[in-house]
């Protein structure tokens, strides 16, 4: 694989979590319901903005590597919005099981962004560079979503 196609195939990699990450966070605003959906909502939509602003930093290291930007999610994360509905509705406390599947995502972002970055780390220093930064970032995120479940 030539390095513009490898490097094209990374970045839309981490421009297709950040898509799953602002579409979890759609539906988790569309299932909060109860006294904190106020506040909720201000935290998932700015956490929906950081992930836009994650892939507008991208977006000109794929336009060097001659790719196009994706508005696609992965297979996996719909699955998991479909389970996040069934959950959800399932649940006897929706919020907490919200920010619990919340949780996760954040968790599978994370994962996603280290694979990303253990396979392009000697190769893309660029790229390695901003994906480091945008986990600073969502780490926080992480730890506040644990903080907002109790743990």
């Amino acid at each position: 694989m030539s390095n513009s196609r490898e490097q094209s195939d990374i970045l839309l990699r981490a421009i297709q979590i950040n898509n799953d990450r602002i579409a979890g966070y759609t539906k988790a605003m569309e299932l909060i319901d109860d006294g904190q959906s106020n506040s909720l909502q201000g935290v998932f939509q700015g956490y929906i903005d950081q992930s836009e602003d994650f892939k507008s930093q991208l977006s000109p290291l794929l336009e060097q590597g001659a790719g196009e930007i994706q508005k696609d999610t992965l297979f996996t994360g719909k699955l998991f919005r479909l389970w996040m509905d069934l959950k959800a509705g399932l649940s006897p406390s929706t919020t907490q099981a919200v920010l619990e599947l919340c949780e996760k995502g954040e968790e599978e972002f994370r994962d996603t962004y280290q694979d990303i970055l253990s396979e392009c780390q000697d190769v893309f220093p660029e790229i390695v560079h901003v994906l480091n930064l945008h986990l600073v970032e969502q780490n926080n995120a992480h730890i506040y979503i644990k903080e907002l479940r109790g743990l």
